[in-house]
């Protein structure tokens, strides 16, 4: 089911806790603690696609990696991160981190994040956008986003009437 931030419409969204030791001596959320906010919502973004940690040796540990095209040696990276703060966070609190794909490319994708607080009555504290590229951690190279993988991506953002561009 959408989810309905002002006017987007976003198909996933990832709450975070707001912990003491996020806060700062200014008294209110480390800028720095919001790009960590933006990882973890990332990563569950991509579990819901199937994928977990491709490096991981955890015992059971099922990455999706076959169902997705992708082998244990590739994996999403960050390449670019950007956000802008648009009200202090503090604690107690819960954020609500959105995530949509807003563009696919070869080999790497476009990600927007919108942060809300509850405390603030749904209030957008943060934006965001996040280049991530598929790379074969081995050769350092950039890989071309797999079909079965472009589909779940393409398919988990239609579930919020989104359409990605490059798609």
């Amino acid at each position: 089911m959408p989810l309905t931030v002002g006017a987007e419409s976003f198909a996933f969204e990832y709450p975070v806790v707001v912990q003491w030791g996020d806060v700062d001596r200014m008294g209110h959320v480390n800028n720095a603690i919001y790009a960590r906010y933006l990882e973890s919502a990332r990563c569950a973004y991509f579990a819901e696609l199937g994928l977990g940690d491709a490096r991981s040796s955890a015992p059971g540990a099922h990455d999706g990696a076959a169902e997705s095209g992708l082998s244990g040696e590739v994996g999403p990276i960050v390449a670019r991160q950007a956000i802008d703060y648009r009200r202090a966070l503090y604690h107690p609190d819960v954020v609500h981190v959105h995530v949509a794909t807003t563009r696919l490319g070869r080999s790497s994708s476009v990600q927007r994040y919108v942060v809300t607080s509850e405390q603030q009555g749904g209030a957008v504290v943060a934006e965001g956008e996040v280049v991530w590229v598929l790379l074969h951690y081995r050769e350092g190279k950039p890989v071309e986003i797999p079909a079965p993988l472009r589909a779940r991506i393409v398919a988990l953002e239609a579930e919020a009437g989104r359409a990605i561009e490059g798609a």
